[in-house]
């Protein structure tokens, strides 16, 4: 098994080099291509390269090769929009603190929802509200989003302990939990303690 092996690794590295120093009819980007390639026949090599060169591709793929691909990931436009995301954030916010403080207990993301969308109403009404109105996921990824650490999902950390305002109480199987931040009302009482 390792004897077929070194031939067919000899074998590679002949043709390899034949095809690098002997072949004058290999054009330069077959040569690069082949030293990617060294198991590609020539009409492959031929076939690869005219797709490289109509496409202008062959720096892309060296680059793929040699792993210093880097791509831009796709963004839609309204996650751009980050006063739009924020004031959704802000009002998921005030919906859960507005839960715990009526019910003592953590709101699911039915419950957000719906409280979400009554402020939305209001503020329709009051025509301060200049977007369309989101749907039910979008409210969700906001929720899931306020209750994270990361700063370049969360918006609205807060500023002082630079925690989230809102954590994930429990999860349900028809629902998740959210709930205020513990650490938000031990600051609050250390402030009230000093004064």
């Amino acid at each position: 098994m390792d004897l077929q092996r070194f031939e067919k690794q000899a074998g590679r590295t002949r043709v390899l080099e034949s095809r690098q120093e002997g072949d004058s009819e290999m054009s330069e980007v077959q040569r690069k291509l082949a030293t990617y390639f060294p198991d590609l026949r020539d009409d492959d090599l031929r076939k690869l390269e005219e797709d490289a060169l109509s496409r202008n591709t062959l720096r892309r793929i060296e680059k793929a090769i040699t792993d210093e691909v880097r791509t831009r990931g796709y963004t839609p436009d309204f996650l751009n929009d980050l006063g739009y995301i924020g004031t959704i954030q802000q009002l998921v916010v005030e919906a859960v603190f507005g839960y715990w403080s009526q019910n003592q207990k953590a709101a699911g993301l039915k419950d957000t929802y719906g409280r979400v969308l009554e402020k939305i109403r209001i503020r329709r009404a009051n025509s301060s509200w200049i977007w369309p109105v989101p749907s039910k996921r979008t409210v969700d990824r906001r929720v899931n989003e306020c209750a994270s650490n990361n700063a370049r999902e969360n918006h609205i950390l807060d500023p002082k302990t630079g925690k989230p305002r809102i954590i994930q109480d429990h999860i349900d199987s028809n629902d998740s939990y959210y709930r205020p931040n513990p650490v938000m009302f031990e600051q609050a009482i250390k402030e009230a303690a000093r004064t």
